[in-house]
C-alpha cells in the first residue's frame, strides 16, 4: 500500500484540475492514476483538426453505443462510435479542442433530484472563474468570465474543420471500500497490480462512460444491475 490523502482515478479535464487545484495546497499529497499515460510522441493530439484519426487508436476508449432503432443506419450493426481519452487529458486531448457547457435544464434537474447546490445558477460562478473569454461580444456578458485559466476563442475552422464538427481494455480499476466508505482504489500499472489508500478522500473522474462503468465495477450501483453478478 501507498498512502495519499486524495486519490483521483481518471486524469481527464476535470480530474486533472482537481488535481492541480488540490495540490496547490503544499500539504496535501495527491495522486492522479490515468489509464492511458501521458501523450508522448503523438503529433496528432497537438493539431486538433487531426482529432478523427485519432478515434480507434491507443489513446481512444473505442467505446460503441448498443445498436440503435432509429438512428445510425449506415454505421456497422447501427452501432455509433464513442470516442473517449484514454491519455492524460482524457477526452480534453482528442476532442478538438470544443468548449462546451452543460444545459442549464440538466444542472437544474440534478438539484430537483437531490443534488443541493448544482443548480445552474450555483455552478455558473465557477465557469466564469475558469475561462478568460476572448471573444469580443462575449467577454462582458453575464454568463461568462475572463482572467481564468481556460482561454477560449472563436473558432477559426474552414470548411473542412465544419464537415469534421458536423460529423462530431478494461484497466482493472476497483475502487477499494471498507463498508460503505471508499478508502482507495486499486489498479494494474505495467502488468502488476497495485493499490493505493486515501487518508482524506477518493475522487473518481472517469469520465461519463468510465466512472459508472468502475462504480459498477466496484459493486456500487443499481440493486437489478449488480444482483446479476451476486455483487
Amino acid at each position: 500500500f501507498s498512502c495519499f490523502y486524495t486519490l483521483i482515478g481518471g486524469g481527464g479535464t476535470a480530474g486533472c484540475v482537481l488535481a492541480n487545484r488540490l495540490s496547490d495546497d503544499p500539504d496535501v499529497k495527491v495522486l492522479l492514476v490515468e489509464a492511458g499515460g501521458v501523450p508522448e510522441g503523438n503529433k496528432d493530439i497537438d493539431i486538433p483538426a487531426l482529432h478523427p484519426f485519432l478515434r480507434k487508436t491507443k489513446v481512444d476508449w473505442s467505446y460503441r453505443t448498443v445498436p440503435q432503432k432509429f438512428s445510425c443506419q449506415a454505421c456497422e450493426n447501427k452501432e455509433s462510435l464513442w470516442p473517449r481519452g484514454k491519455v492524460l487529458g482524457g477526452s480534453s486531448a482528442i476532442n478538438v479542442m470544443l468548449h462546451i457547457r452543460g444545459s442549464p435544464e440538466d444542472y437544474n434537474k440534478w438539484e430537483m433530484m437531490g443534488a443541493t447546490g448544482w443548480s445552474y445558477n450555483d455552478v455558473l460562478p465557477y465557469f466564469k472563474k475558469s475561462e478568460d473569454m476572448q471573444i469580443p461580444e462575449l467577454k462582458n456578458s453575464n454568463y461568462h468570465g475572463v482572467g481564468g485559466p481556460l482561454t477560449i476563442i472563436q473558432s477559426t475552422y474552414t470548411e473542412i474543420g465544419d464537415l469534421f464538427l458536423d460529423a462530431a481494455q478494461e484497466l482493472g480499476y476497483r475502487v477499494m471500500f471498507e463498508g460503505k466508505r471508499a478508502v482507495g482504489l486499486q489498479f494494474i500499472h505495467g502488468a502488476e497490480k497495485k493499490q493505493a489508500r486515501a487518508s482524506r478522500e477518493v475522487i473518481l473522474s472517469a469520465g461519463t462512460i468510465g466512472s459508472p462503468h468502475i462504480l459498477l465495477l466496484s459493486g456500487v450501483g443499481p440493486k437489478e444491475q449488480l444482483d446479476q453478478f451476486n455483487a
